[in-house]
């Protein structure tokens, strides 16, 4: 029988994450508020690049 990662291990948390279900209900909960007044989510890019600045 095969583990499941633990969603503390940072893979696995962007990886659940990625599901805008799951994500609605994440930050519902996180938030204290009904899913249904979560309109829309997104993931943004949050890796550095050393090419970009940040005025771009």
């Amino acid at each position: 029988m095969g583990q499941l990662m633990k969603p503390k291990i940072d893979f696995a948390f962007k990886e659940i994450m990625m599901d805008s279900e799951v994500r609605k209900g994440f930050l519902s909960a996180v938030l204290n508020i009904s899913p249904d007044d979560i309109k829309e989510t997104k993931i943004l890019n949050t890796r550095y690049s050393r090419c970009k600045s940040f005025n771009e």
